[in-house]
Order: structure tokens, then sequence, then C-alpha cells
């Protein structure tokens, strides 16, 4: 995960690529700690 794809495609790529890590993190996060707890 380098910031260098960010400046070498700033096009809709970059945004593609930005949304599958959050939601790769969000999914981690989740899988980390159970929904029921806060």
């Amino acid at each position: 995960m380098l910031p260098n794809w960010r400046r070498h495609k700033p096009t809709a790529s970059n945004n593609i690529q930005e949304r599958h890590l959050k939601l790769r993190e969000r999914r981690n996060e989740m899988q980390k700690q159970p929904p029921h707890r806060s």
C-alpha cells in the first residue's frame, strides 16, 4: 500500500481502490469486535 499509486493514477480507479481499502478496513474491524459489542 504505497501512496505512489494515488499520485500516479488520480482517476476513477483511485476511488474504486480507496473504496475497496475502506471496505476491507471496515470488515476487519467488524470481524475483530462483534456487532453486539459497542
